[in-house]
């Protein structure tokens, strides 16, 4: 069985960041079947049709997943959104009757369970991986106004070569990209691979001309039976003036190679083999780069440990670094200083806040987690939940007002009011 070590976890990227513009006002319709159409009426009585209501207005300029209130599904190959107003799924679409699952949507993105999507002004990016189907791989731009479609890069490889761990992120008017890039090589039944040649890439690419600049490279060691990441920039914390890389070393003595283990080990696991010693040869840096001189500032580590969607907002990542908790900004390649404490289990940056859990081991041995927040602009901090074990409701996005989690075992909304004054009744 294919084993997977993950040196550097490729985050899947989709930016929060904030959008002060109101959408304009809009109707919502409800897609029908054409009049005298017996073929779907036929269907219809048979197997009632999931839709989505569509919107019939074009966006006014929504940034990330942040529009007002309307929280933006960026893994989907359709380009919808949540409205917590109306409490609606809304697909971006203007066309009546239409199914939004083909080309001939203008939300329609295609590709697998892999497509990812960013929305800047009236364009969005897309990374539509159809690989799984014997598809392409492509990274693509789409105008929500007209549909025009331009693909930036065509991603796609041969038979034996796969690309794939495709992260990005949209800063001004550049995207971010990284991936990684791999050799099948098969095994004698010819049924089973592992990956060999193995590079890591990562690109800056011009959104208006769709230049593309290697900005980072590198080799990582192959072994059979076993997947390894490596590292490259980190997208989401990448700016035209700083990058953020994790530079991933390997030193010492390597493992043998399958053949040579299981001429002594004959009973053995390789994969356990070298799994055992990975972690005692591979050195981790990450660094800041600023791009004009190229000076590099080393950072701490636990930056890269704790990244997730909600650890970062507009290029910035909060981490704690000796029991500090901080924040590095992509803008300024700088690190600022908050406040200190011990035991902190989770962090996340959020509305202006850093929310994280503090944890403590009761009398049989279980932690339990007191959560607090942390106001970065007035240093504000106050405790909203005590001696539990899990978050009731654990955020994993935000608009203006609301929170977007997972609560009671599904996912839901929550007003930021409720969740601060812990009415968790309120969710829907």
């Amino acid at each position: 069985m294919k084993k997977l070590l993950s040196i550097l976890l490729l985050l899947p990227i989709l930016l929060m960041g904030g959008c002060k513009e109101q959408l304009p006002e809009y109707t919502l319709e409800v897609p029908t079947p054409a009049e005298g159409t017996t073929e779907t009426a036929q269907t219809e009585a048979t197997e009632p049709k999931e839709y989505r209501e569509y919107a019939t207005y074009p966006v006014d300029q929504p940034k990330g997943t942040i529009v007002g209130n309307n929280y933006y599904y960026g893994d989907s190959r359709v380009i919808c959104y949540y409205d917590t107003e109306l409490r609606r799924t809304v697909t971006l679409c203007s066309q009546p009757n239409c199914t939004h699952n083909d080309e001939k949507c203008i939300a329609y993105l295609g590709g697998g369970n892999r497509t990812h999507y960013e929305i800047s002004e009236n364009m969005v990016y897309a990374i539509v991986d159809d690989t799984d189907a014997g598809g392409k791989l492509l990274f693509v731009e789409r105008n929500m106004i007209t549909g025009e479609n331009r693909i930036l890069w065509d991603l796609s490889s041969g038979e034996n070569m796969v690309r794939e761990n495709v992260v990005f992120s949209i800063c001004d008017d550049v995207a971010f990209l990284t991936f990684r890039e791999f050799e099948k090589a098969w095994t004698a039944d010819g049924t089973t691979y592992w990956e060999k040649n193995i590079r890591c890439y990562s690109y800056e690419i011009s959104l208006v001309t769709g230049k593309q600049e290697l900005l980072w490279e590198g080799e990582v060691p192959s072994f059979e039976g076993v997947s390894l990441n490596g590292g490259g920039i980190i997208p989401a914390l990448c700016t035209k003036e700083y990058l953020l890389i994790s530079d991933i070393v390997y030193e010492g003595v390597l493992p043998a190679t399958a053949e040579e283990y299981l001429q002594t080990n004959p009973t053995g696991d390789y994969g356990e083999y070298v799994f055992e010693i990975l972690p005692q040869i591979i050195t981790q840096n990450l660094y800041s780069v600023n791009r004009k001189t190229g000076e590099q500032t080393q950072m701490d580590l636990s930056l890269i440990a704790q990244q997730d969607d909600t650890c970062m907002r507009d290029r910035k990542a909060v981490f704690t670094q000796d029991n500090i908790v901080c924040v590095y900004d992509g803008y300024t390649g700088k690190v600022a200083s908050y406040f200190e404490e011990e035991n902190i289990g989770l962090l996340s940056y959020l509305d202006g806040r850093v929310v994280y859990n503090v944890g403590e081991l009761d009398e049989n041995g279980e932690t339990l987690y007191s959560y607090f927040w942390y106001d970065l602009q007035t240093g504000e901090k106050k405790q909203f939940q005590e001696g539990i074990s899990i978050m009731v409701f654990a955020i994993r996005g935000e608009t203006k007002d609301y929170f977007y989690g997972y609560c009671a075992g599904r996912n839901c909304f929550i007003s930021k009011q409720d969740f601060y004054n812990e009415n968790y009744d309120n969710v829907f």
